[in-house]
Formats: structure tokens, sequence, C-alpha cells
């Protein structure tokens, strides 16, 4: 029986649909959301983490429900558990 686990998608991957979707460009989304773009970039290309206030503020200024938002902050949550588990360091199995 085959236990991979298949990578879980970065929530840099929903943000940039979200913003494609809505016709915004990283730098725009950046000034609504009111954060530097370097940030959005950064969870756009999967080189940051999202953090709940990140979350929020992206909610709340793209015009999220916030059953999307709650989406996006879960795959950081579900992405960041997935890289604990392949921590060899941890050893859990």
């Amino acid at each position: 029986m085959d236990t991979t686990v298949a990578t879980p998608v970065h929530p840099g991957v929903l943000l940039k649909t979200i913003l494609k979707q809505r016709g915004l460009t990283n730098r725009k989304a950046a000034l609504l959301i009111g954060v530097h773009s370097s940030l959005i970039d950064g969870l756009v290309s999967q080189r940051l983490r999202l953090t709940p206030r990140i979350a929020r503020l992206t909610a709340v200024w793209l015009g999220l429900g916030s059953e999307d938002a709650t989406k996006i902050l879960n795959a950081q949550y579900q992405y960041d558990y997935w890289l604990l588990d392949q921590d060899p360091t941890l050893n859990l199995r």
C-alpha cells in the first residue's frame, strides 16, 4: 500500500488565482491590502508563508468571503504540517 501524501497546495497558488480572477497585479493587490509588494510577490511565488493577519487583510480588502479566507489560511496550515512531516529530524515514524 502506497502511503505517499501528495504535496498540499501552497496558499500563494490560491492567492495568485484570486488576483488573476480579479484582474489585479501583485503590486495593485499590495496597495489595496496595505502591504509591501514584495510580500505579495513572496506569497504568490511560494517563498513566504501566509500569516493569519495577512489572510484577514486579504479577505477584507479583496472582498473575499470568510469561506475563501478560511480556505486560504487552512491551505497554509496544511502546507506547514506537510513540511513538518517531511522533516527527518522529527522521526515520527
